[in-house]
């Protein structure tokens, strides 16, 4: 677990947000057509806090990711579309 923690340090904040997605979508996801969404309310706040950014810096990752088409997102619920890219980034 420690080599684990010290990997997710290393990563920059996009990366720390796609592995923290990834663990949530791997313990509270749901398949749905097109992917895997995440069946707990995530608010930006709490995000920032488990990956230990700015929620600012998480809204324009997210921003970013729906853009990629690597995520959906829809009130608070986040669906993520292409589990590959994320991956890619941790």
């Amino acid at each position: 677990m420690a080599g684990r923690r010290s990997t997710f340090a290393l990563l920059d904040v996009n990366g720390r947000i796609a592995r923290k997605l990834l663990d949530l979508a791997g313990r509270h996801g749901q398949a749905v057509t097109g992917g895997v969404r995440i069946e707990v309310r995530l608010p930006q706040a709490e995000l920032a806090a488990m990956v230990g950014a700015s929620r600012e810096n998480v809204n324009r990752s997210l921003g970013q990711l729906v853009t990629l088409g690597a995520l959906s997102m829809y009130g608070r619920h986040i669906t993520i579309l292409d589990a590959d890219r994320l991956r890619s980034m941790c």
